[in-house]
């Protein structure tokens, strides 16, 4: 049996199924499409839950800006008039390394934050130690 008649145009086996690739072709465009638009309604609402934390997130940052300042003020009214603004803790134990000497030992920091106060308890192993 021949695919073609003498004089005439030979038929090629892909041009039965044709139709059926441009079908197939089709359907998976649409599933592709389908499927894409599906991810694109997830990212868009993945975005819209991150702009409300996002939001919650600065409305809590501003609360707590507020709160800062509110402390810092009511710590700046309770220190008496003329007084200098206590000394950051580091600055006191950097002081207190410069004038450290080989005979004394620190034993226990004892710190009180409301009170903004600092207690070393130390060993010294002689009186001119004790006293530098």
């Amino acid at each position: 049996m021949r695919l073609f008649k003498r004089n005439a145009v030979p038929v090629i086996a892909t041009d039965r199924f044709r139709p059926v690739f441009i079908v197939v072709a089709l359907i998976i465009a649409f599933t592709a499409g389908y499927l894409l638009l599906q991810d694109v309604g997830e990212l868009r609402l993945q975005t819209a839950k991150l702009n409300i934390e996002d939001t919650r997130l600065a409305a809590l940052q501003r609360s707590a800006d507020k709160e800062k300042k509110a402390i810092k003020l009511e710590l700046a009214k309770k220190m008496p008039q003329g007084a200098s603004p206590p000394e950051p803790a580091i600055a006191v134990l950097t002081r207190l390394e410069a004038a450290w000497t080989d005979d004394i030992s620190l034993l226990r920091v004892e710190t009180d934050l409301t009170k903004g106060s600092m207690q070393l308890h130390i060993n010294a192993k002689s009186r001119e130690g004790l006293f530098s």
